[in-house]
């Protein structure tokens, strides 16, 4: 842990930070960003929908009235309503005497973000934290979403000019960001993950009878949300050209495809009695089981998406293969950490070999160790409070 000093001069260091999209992956980040900044002697408020993460004595929450019908709305009526929230949560942010106002979610709401800084004239320091280059409005897939996206290109210009910290988890999206003329220094901080807890053999080998899957049978997960852009219709589509010991799990809520596209393509290819759909938010103490059962964790994640992984990062720290699309951030960490085997985006077939390569290998656990040591919380949480402090800090890839 870095020991970051408790005041920047004589003043105490008060971090505001706001969070809207409080939900699944959203609340764990939540929580070890707020609570790894308490413990390097910063003041905390969440701004927020409400108490949604584990605190201690220097976390406070403020709700924010309205953050519930966010989801709700889209396209230009979801960023008229961010805008509103925003300047709500600096306001209150600005009563607390905030030192540092930090947008912990700023994908798909830069102009917002901007023009509610504008219209407040606060003298905090801003920071923001953008997960993904294509959520700033940089390397759209068409050029029809290249121009509908062109303000939020705006709004990241005027931002690379205002803003103390602009944080991001790996040097890619860094890269992405930087187009054109803009030449900053974005703060690179590891996308922070941690051990999920043991299960018992017994819990494992009954998690894998209920699917009906034997401990010969190699089983794949894709964790998430079934978004266009992470490729499960890619997934059960591989199946179809690995063993019939391949077993496909999809576990996390249904957003573009449902189970009924879904099990459509897997019929079509005779290979339903191996697909496996839990299509809903998976609780918290459920995730420990799937990851632990499961053989490998397989990312057939289309071109489109620009970001770090949660289930990579779960999975790597779970000691399981990893199989990912060789995207930029994703390719550069199972390469790195010798996670597991890559395939070209999209290439169905490619997709298979390498299921296959990787399911015959395990990463070391030196290897495990490693990543687990480079993505703890509080190393997470102790850099971006070095940087908020104004430190200098040391650059580690992702």
């Amino acid at each position: 842990m870095i020991q970051a000093e408790k005041r920047i001069g004589n003043e105490t260091v008060r971090i505001a930070l706001i969070e809207f999209y409080a939900d699944g992956h959203h609340a764990s980040y939540l929580n070890y960003l707020s609570i790894g900044l308490a413990r390097c002697g910063a003041q905390v408020l969440i701004l927020g929908p409400g108490q949604i993460v584990e605190v201690d004595a220097a976390v406070k929450y403020e709700r924010v009235d309205g953050v519930d019908r966010l989801l709700q709305l889209r396209g230009t009526r979801r960023q008229f309503a961010f805008f509103r929230l925003a300047r709500k949560a600096i306001a209150e942010a600005k009563k607390w005497n905030a030192t540092h106002i930090h947008f912990v979610y700023a994908d798909w709401h830069l102009t917002a973000i901007a023009a509610a800084w504008l219209s407040s004239s606060c003298s905090a320091d801003l920071a923001l934290t953008i997960h993904w280059a294509t959520g700033a409005g940089v390397g759209s897939d068409s050029w029809i979403n290249s121009v509908r996206r062109s303000p939020h290109r705006a709004a990241l210009r005027w931002l690379v000019r205002t803003a103390s910290n602009i944080f991001v988890h790996h040097k890619e999206i860094a890269a992405s960001l930087n187009y054109g003329n803009l030449k900053r220094d974005f703060d690179v901080v590891p996308y922070p993950s941690e051990p999920l807890p043991q299960i018992p053999p017994e819990t494992r080998d009954a998690f894998r009878t209920t699917l009906g899957i034997s401990k010969q049978d190699t089983l794949l997960l894709c964790f998430g949300g079934t978004r266009h852009d992470k490729g499960a219709d890619l997934a059960v589509k591989c199946l179809a050209r690995l063993p019939a010991s391949f077993h496909l799990l999809i576990a996390g809520p249904p957003v573009h495809f449902q189970s009924s596209d879904l099990l459509l393509l897997a019929c079509k290819a005779n290979t339903e009695s191996r697909l496996h759909l839990i299509l809903r938010y998976i609780q918290e103490d459920e995730v420990a089981a799937i990851f632990n059962s499961s053989d490998v964790v397989l990312l057939p994640y289309r071109r489109t998406f620009s970001g770090q992984s949660g289930p990579l990062t779960q999975g790597a720290c779970a000691g399981r293969t990893v199989v990912s699309a060789a995207l930029p951030v994703l390719g550069d960490t199972v390469r790195k950490f010798k996670l597991g085997q890559t395939f070209n985006p999209a290439d169905i077939d490619g997709m298979a070999l390498a299921i296959q390569a990787g399911a015959v290998e395990n990463p070391a656990i030196k290897t495990t160790i490693a990543f687990i040591e480079q993505h703890a919380p509080q190393e997470f949480a102790s850099k971006t409070y070095s940087a908020l402090i104004g430190h200098k800090i040391p650059y580690i890839s992702d």
